[in-house]
């Protein structure tokens, strides 16, 4: 399985059921949830950002934004209207505005990647929609608008690269050279680099919880971005689980003690095959 680049498999139920635990043993996995939101969120103090992910509620962060960046104002309305940080709620509003959702998607992981209204309306056309220069203009100016702590922070990491000529240090304090070609999306590579190193903190706890305890477990793919897999016998999953508990309870110490950093949160799942924690079905 290590020669397997997991991010670029199509996730369809009958590859995700060939990727199997060893007889007599579960998977088990944790999605840290808006790793790189939560980060960003730490670092920029956006009120926006620290609203949606210090509040305890159940938000959809592409609707959120789109009763605010959306450029048909009568669709904000009615977004605005009916938006309720609740499960049910949320469910349903990606189910009536599924196409405004995809618009904001696309537009706002454009944006992390330094797009500006010709490069979004590039974007769209794309993904085989067709959406107006002066549409792509105005949610470039309104998500910027509404993020303006993310761009004030931004600005900040500019000038760093400028007085270390050539790189930053991320938030644990390693140095991050930006070439040029890559400048654009600065603030994007803060994010990913701290995001990892948060991440890095979290196997490191694993590691350490499972040596204490004396837990079976192995390794699968411990670095996928922002998760993690291992698989463990069958008998000792449940103490596999409250270790993956533990060790992100340990991360947030680590990281949110005497300083003001958003706690990271995530769900542990377990299953035989792959299809749960990538399809959300199966055991």
């Amino acid at each position: 399985m290590s020669n397997i680049n997991l991010q670029q498999i199509p996730k369809v139920e009958s590859l995700m059921e060939g990727l199997q635990a060893r007889k007599g043993w579960s998977f088990v996995e944790l999605d840290v949830a808006a790793l790189e939101p939560t980060v960003l969120a730490s670092y920029s103090r956006d009120k926006t950002l620290l609203e949606l992910y210090t509040s305890g509620a159940t938000h959809d962060i592409y609707l959120f934004f789109a009763q605010f960046i959306y450029p048909d104002a009568e669709v904000r309305e009615e977004l605005r209207a009916r938006y309720k940080p609740d499960p049910e709620t949320v469910e349903q509003l990606k189910k009536d505005f599924k196409k405004v959702r995809g618009l904001i998607k696309v537009a706002m992981l454009g944006f992390n990647y330094g797009a500006q209204a010709d490069k979004l309306q590039l974007m769209y056309k794309g993904e085989g929609i067709d959406v107006s220069f002066d549409a792509c203009t105005q949610i470039f100016h309104n998500y910027w608008q509404l993020l303006s702590g993310v761009k004030r922070f931004e600005r900040e990491l500019w000038e760093e690269l400028r007085a270390r000529k050539g790189y930053i240090l991320d938030g644990f304090g390693l140095p991050r050279v930006i070439p040029p070609e890559y400048r654009k999306d600065i603030l994007n590579r803060f994010v990913q680099s701290t995001g990892h190193g948060v991440l890095l903190r979290f196997l490191l706890h694993i590691s350490r919880l499972r040596k204490e305890r004396g837990v079976r477990m192995l390794p699968v793919v411990p670095d996928l971005h922002d998760e993690t897999i291992w698989q463990a016998p069958e008998k000792e999953v449940p103490a596999a689980v409250q270790i993956f508990k533990d060790a992100l309870a340990a991360t947030n110490k680590d990281l949110t003690s005497g300083n003001n950093h958003v706690p990271f949160s995530g769900g542990v799942e377990t299953s035989k095959t792959f299809t749960k924690f990538k399809l959300g079905v199966g055991e």
